[in-house]
């Protein structure tokens, strides 16, 4: 995992494989930096449906985010 006090930072260092695999599944029409825009996006939504901040650096918090 990526040495950094930003869990947020950390966790699309760490994961920026998976954010290229989704972008490249669009055919172009998205790029990483949308997908991790994205994330941040999917985890607030998350975050707020179950009361509870998602933790980016828990491996089930980040493959959720990534589902």
């Amino acid at each position: 995992m990526a040495s950094t006090s930003d869990p947020l930072l950390s966790f699309l260092t760490s994961r920026r494989g998976d954010l290229r695999r989704i972008a490249d599944r669009t055919c172009g029409e998205h790029t990483v930096e949308d997908m991790a825009a994205e994330a941040w996006l999917v985890a607030e939504d998350i975050s707020r449906k179950r009361g509870l901040a998602v933790d980016f650096l828990n491996i089930d918090d980040q493959a959720l985010v990534l589902s």
